[in-house]
């Protein structure tokens, strides 16, 4: 039994797979319930940012891992639910190639990064507009998706310089240029928030994680450009 605080909650996407594993929210606070296996604690609770820790004794009592004499006890009413059940995510309707898809947990923080932007979001007719004047040879490294609403993503290096919006993209992961995740988390976990698929870009905003399959992505040529307008955004 562990107790961590709920800004951390993101961390559990890490136990997802473990069996048996319950969680519940108490105030600003998260409770994780799980079982011992062949007699330990598995290392993905061990390696949990824990308040305390606490073996349990019937329903309410907790005993400190170093001690059997009960110290406290669980909240008289507490909710418990499936670990799969408190990580699942809701997906919605997305105006980008992929879907939009509610946070738990995160939050962007400003940074300096001299990380290389590697990823761009612009609007369709201003991607137009650059490839009209752009020599064949300098698009040759990028790709791009399209949306029904006239936004585009340009992906590779070096990145357009137009105006837009810019992310970084490592480990299948972008994050808006000079921004980073808090609690730091690998990106492994952001997938798994995501329930993304291997190889899908997951793309973080404000207020949202958006998966975006890589095959939404293709070459960048004035003719797939082109393509793309005709049929009026999307990718």
């Amino acid at each position: 039994m562990i107790r961590l605080p709920l800004a951390n909650a993101v961390q559990v996407a890490t136990i997802r797979d473990l069996p048996d594993v319950k969680v519940a929210e108490d105030g600003d606070a998260l409770w994780v319930c799980g079982p011992m296996i062949e007699g330990k604690v598995p290392k993905q609770l061990v390696e949990l940012s824990v308040q305390v820790r606490y073996v349990s004794a019937g329903d309410v009592a907790l005993i400190p891992p170093e001690s059997e004499v009960p110290v406290a006890k669980l909240p008289e009413e507490i909710n418990w639910k499936p670990v799969t059940e408190f990580t699942s995510v809701r997906r919605e309707a997305s105006s980008l190639p992929g879907q939009d898809v509610e946070r738990i947990g995160l939050k962007l923080t400003r940074i300096h990064s001299a990380k290389p932007v590697n990823l761009i979001e612009v609007e369709l007719d201003t991607l137009i507009d650059w490839v009209s004047r752009t020599a064949d040879v300098r698009m040759g490294r990028l790709r791009f998706a399209c949306s029904e609403n006239g936004h585009v993503l340009v992906h590779g290096l070096p990145v357009p310089s137009l105006k837009g919006s810019r992310f970084c993209e490592a480990g299948d992961v972008a994050l808006p240029v000079d921004f980073a995740l808090e609690p730091a988390v690998p990106a492994a976990v952001v997938h798994q928030l995501s329930d993304a698929p291997a190889g899908a870009l997951v793309l973080v905003r404000d207020d949202s994680l958006q998966v975006i399959e890589r095959s939404n992505f293709v070459p960048l040529t004035r003719a797939a450009v082109r393509m793309s307008a005709d049929r009026g955004g999307e990718g």
